[in-house]
């Protein structure tokens, strides 16, 4: 089974992942949403009473849609990864606020895994003495 796509992305009951399941319906009688997963065939998942139910049927996305999908959300997931800054020691990746504050004026990044200043920010630059990334000095 491929999947998952991304970093953290969640599983369906099924063990597949998005876009090779999508909801295609929600059945007001029964409370659930319909899925398919290009494995597993078409399942049934009960959901929150919270929801507005509908009952609403959509087809079945093609092949096709499924394989740009998967695209984008790669695609999404790579450019996500390159903001994180990384040790280049030990391979701690995180967001910038995960990492230690270095006392020196010419670091101000540190590793918390292994007390590191040699961090790799492929997209970052430094301003004054704060480290910004490129999508935040536009």
């Amino acid at each position: 089974m491929p999947g998952p796509y991304f970093e953290g992305q969640i599983v369906d009951p099924c063990g597949c992942y998005y876009p090779d399941v999508t909801r295609v319906g929600m059945d007001a009688n029964t409370k659930e949403s319909i899925r398919h997963c290009i494995n597993h065939g078409e399942y049934h998942i009960p959901v929150s009473p919270k929801v507005v139910w509908l009952n609403e049927r959509m087809s079945i996305p093609p092949e096709e849609w499924r394989e740009e999908e998967r695209k984008r959300i790669r695609s999404e997931a790579d450019e996500q990864r390159k903001l994180k800054p990384t040790c280049k020691e030990c391979g701690f990746s995180a967001r910038p606020r995960d990492f230690d504050r270095a006392p020196s004026v010419y670091h101000d990044l540190k590793c918390p895994q292994c007390g590191s200043t040699n961090i790799d920010w492929t997209y970052g630059s430094y301003v004054g003495n704060t480290l910004q990334t490129s999508r935040s000095s536009r």
